[in-house]
């Protein structure tokens, strides 16, 4: 799979709003997540005030030699010192167990007559003493609490390479870099880091609309196809009200799209769901309409987001997620999730991602197909 490793950070401001989950599975996707972290409200982001550093965090069960990483950035009151040569600051990380294989900091901001500007640099190595990849960036002018997007295409190997854009500009271009830092061509994790280590007063930065992806091709995005996205705005949307199908049965008794809402008390401790033990048994359910789609700005991508559980020790259970359209036509979608835990109230967070819509060839995407379609699940074995 392309490994659309999280999308929708909007899922801080409201936990629940990613297709199907009805759970706040933060902690579960991201066992490091920043505990630190506020939500903002304006602008529906993660943000960190004051000094330190906050990760975030998200692993792939399949390893990649290519990778391609976006993430939303901020910052506002900075100051000359918040960056600089000895102090730099960590944006982007790419991991193979233990090893970086690729770093991407910030070493230097422009003083105080000039704070709006900062310079980019790849290394890689611990931090402590790292190797410096290639040149540096020139300065690029970042602004005072205004949104730029940054985004790196690495290549892992010996003779690696390394691209970093910010706002579609290219900014830094390396290549025969040693990127196999761990001894193997590949990355298995990917770290955003907001905050600061350095600084007086200290700066608010925030992050948003991260999106990771690699060159696994089994379906979804490829990186060796698509390059890069570009910058994008990744938004979470949850059920709403029932669809067509409802086979399976609510907990409670109340609604089914109610059941996946619950977020009160996390992911290990809830308490209301939807529930089948019957093979070929659907779910469907609508959605919110998503506010960022347009005709200039397309559908890159979907990706299905559900946590569940077994209800008592025995095989695996594989869903397969569906889509209905507006003509009332029906598909599974390729490709199933599995279901392997079976402990009271943990669950497994299962994702799928799809970069084609089944009912009209696997063409991309429409805001129509995503305002007046359904989506939903089906118990397959």
């Amino acid at each position: 799979m392309a490994n659309i490793l999280f999308e929708g950070f909007d899922v801080i401001q409201n936990p629940a709003n990613l297709a199907l989950v009805h759970d706040n599975f933060v902690g579960t996707l991201f066992p490091t997540f920043p505990t630190g972290r506020t939500a903002n409200a304006s602008s529906n982001c993660i943000q960190v005030e004051g000094i330190g550093l906050d990760r975030l965090r998200g692993a792939t069960s399949t390893p990649a030699d290519r990778w391609g990483i976006g993430m939303g950035y901020s910052i506002s009151n900075m100051t000359v010192g918040v960056f600089t040569p000895d102090t730099r600051k960590t944006l982007i990380e790419l991991f193979d167990g233990g090893s970086t294989q690729l770093r991407i900091v910030v070493i230097e901001s422009d003083g105080p007559a000039n704070i709006n500007k900062i310079k980019l640099r790849a290394e890689n190595g611990p931090f402590a003493s790292p190797s410096t990849l290639g040149p540096d960036s020139a300065w690029i002018d970042v602004g005072e609490n205004i949104w730029n997007y940054i985004e790196v295409d690495a290549t892992i190997s010996l003779t690696g390479t390394v691209i970093v854009k910010v706002d579609n500009v290219e900014v830094i271009n390396i290549s025969g870099a040693n990127l196999r830092i761990s001894g193997t061509d590949q990355a298995d994790a990917v770290e955003y880091t907001i905050g600061s280590n350095a600084g007086s007063p200290s700066p608010i930065v925030k992050m948003d609309d991260l999106y990771a992806i690699n060159n696994d091709s089994s379906s979804g995005l490829d990186m060796d196809v698509t390059g890069l996205l570009g910058p994008v705005a990744v938004e979470g949307i949850r059920a709403t009200n029932v669809g067509d199908l409802t086979d399976w049965s609510s907990s409670s008794g109340a609604a089914n799209h109610l059941m996946l809402q619950d977020v009160a008390e996390g992911i290990d401790h809830d308490v209301t769901f939807v529930k089948t033990a019957l093979i070929n048994d659907k779910e469907l359910y609508e959605f919110q309409n998503p506010v960022q789609p347009s005709p200039t700005n397309p559908v890159i991508t979907l990706e299905f987001v559900v946590a569940a559980r077994k209800a008592s020790p025995g095989s695996n259970r594989d869903l397969q997620f569906r889509y209905r359209d507006n003509s009332n036509f029906d598909a599974s979608m390729a490709g199933v999730v599995t279901v392997v835990s079976e402990i009271s109230n943990q669950y497994d967070v299962l994702k799928k991602s799809y970069a084609g819509n089944p009912l009209n060839s696997n063409n991309p995407w429409t805001k129509d197909n995503l305002d007046n379609g359904q989506f939903g699940f089906e118990l397959v074995s």
